[in-house]
């Protein structure tokens, strides 16, 4: 009797998504199953997959349409996948009797490292390239618009820190002492204003050219500091004013973000807030990585650790 597919219906972000995908490839290869996946073009991730990817060296997978989908769900309800999870996590809730978690976890990064972006992207990202020796920089990534507390507008004077906000004042600190050292920085961000403030306060940064879509994901705004002052209370309120009916959740394009995501990974070492883009990046390039916690990264960890 053949084996049934194994069948990922891919949601949520880029990042997310390509962590996944390379996991579940890797449990299909290791099952004998065929693997289908339901890439839908929508507000996380408005782009296909051959949007954004060359089908070279991805032939085995097969990629569904939405009829496709439904008739799959129907026939294999057992096969199909859901959890957006890193691949060890995969391993460790498919995988265990199939291989160890090492052969796994280098066979999936094989699946991740073998992406190659379109054309376009590409030469955006080698454009860059060419004019910036990422080889000797730092990278920073900084998540902030969608990561932050899910529909809320922030008021004046809230205690934002609290609610889960990237510690933007660690952050430039660190950016600070690399600059000092003279270690080229290269910055990207899905926040305008954040990117605007720390380009003033570190006019070295490197970036590359972004548009910013403000009427996607949301429309940004500064909110006064009533309790800090200086740069510190500044940064600590870049606050998002959600807009709940936008058609994306991206402040940039997909391209952008494929791009940021090669470029990052070509840095010598990372720095990144929350979110897993900047950690999918320094597993892409297999570089060090640097987190700078937000609270509620902090509170997971104490809960992780049961204090």
């Amino acid at each position: 009797m053949t084996n049934p597919p194994l069948i990922f219906l891919a949601h949520a972000g880029l990042a997310n998504r390509l962590r996944a995908l390379v996991g579940y490839r890797t449990l299909a290869e290791r099952s004998g199953r065929r693997l289908v996946v339901h890439w839908p073009n929508e507000r996380a991730c408005p782009a296909g997959f051959l949007d954004l990817f060359e089908r070279s060296g991805w032939e085995d997978v097969e990629f569904a349409t939405p009829d496709q989908r439904k008739k799959l769900e129907r026939e294999y309800p057992g096969a199909v996948h859901r959890d957006v999870d890193w691949w060890r996590t995969i391993w460790r809730k498919h995988g265990r009797e199939l291989t160890d978690m090492q052969e796994f976890s280098d066979r999936s990064l094989e699946h991740l490292r073998s992406l190659v972006p379109v054309a376009g992207i590409r030469d955006r990202i080698e454009a860059f390239f060419a004019e910036k020796d990422l080889r000797v920089a730092t990278g920073f990534h900084l998540r902030l618009t969608d990561n932050m507390v899910d529909g809320s507008v922030w008021s004046e004077g809230a205690d934002l820190d609290r609610m889960g906000i990237p510690q933007l004042v660690d952050l430039s600190a660190r950016i600070g002492e690399s600059l000092a050292k003279g270690e080229p920085v290269f910055l990207c961000t899905d926040n305008p204003d954040a990117r605007s403030l720390l380009l003033a306060r570190h006019p070295g940064v490197w970036v590359r050219p972004t548009r910013f879509d403000r009427g996607a994901s949301g429309t940004f705004r500064m909110v006064k500091a009533s309790k800090r002052t200086g740069l510190g209370g500044l940064l600590a309120r870049v606050a998002l004013a959600w807009n709940a009916g936008s058609r994306s959740l991206r402040t940039t394009s997909m391209e952008d973000a494929v791009a940021d995501l090669w470029l990052l990974s070509r840095c010598r070492t990372l720095v990144r807030t929350g979110g897993s883009f900047g950690a999918l990046a320094a597993e892409l390039g297999g570089i060090p990585c640097e987190v700078i916690p937000s609270a509620r990264h902090e509170a997971a960890e104490r809960w992780s650790a049961g204090t």
